[in-house]
């Protein structure tokens, strides 16, 4: 049995597999690097569960309310279909 703060691993390999990006310093930024992660982790909840955000913040173990919140702060929106 997992906890609803563990990620399973089969998602975590998926979820890093991005570059990492480089501050103007050269140093990698954990800050933007985090926060990216988490952004296209929710994205992909999202799309996997076509929008259902109840069931995308209980796959993340996050509450609905908090979901909600943050793709407001990451201004994510869902594509419209093509026809």
């Amino acid at each position: 049995m997992r906890s609803r703060r563990s990620i399973p691993v089969a998602q975590m390999t998926r979820a890093s597999t991005f570059l990492l990006r480089v501050a103007p310093t050269g140093r990698i930024s954990l800050r933007s690097n985090v926060t990216e992660l988490e952004r296209r982790m929710i994205a992909q909840a999202l799309d996997r569960h076509r929008w259902n955000k109840a069931r995308a913040a209980r796959e993340l173990g996050l509450s609905y309310p908090t979901l909600l919140a943050r793709i407001r702060a990451f201004q994510l929106e869902r594509r419209k279909a093509t026809r």
